[in-house]
């Protein structure tokens, strides 16, 4: 998970931007949740910061989970 302290993102899907996101806006990982398959991807569109806190959350919550 992400959550976007500055910046722009683009959530892809095959290839397509479906979305995007910006400041204070937050990007989940499902399989997190789900243990399956990545649905999408997140690319950033210009400079950006991410709070890392999420993803040490994230790791803490699915031990050796991809959420880094």
């Amino acid at each position: 998970m992400f959550a976007i302290k500055r910046g722009r993102v683009a959530v892809m899907v095959d290839g397509n931007t479906v979305d995007t996101l910006a400041d204070e806006e937050i990007s989940g990982e499902m399989a997190l949740l789900d243990h399956g398959t990545r649905t999408a991807s997140v690319v950033t569109l210009e400079e950006t910061q991410l709070l890392s806190e999420w993803l040490r959350r994230a790791d803490a919550l699915y031990p050796g989970s991809s959420a880094r």
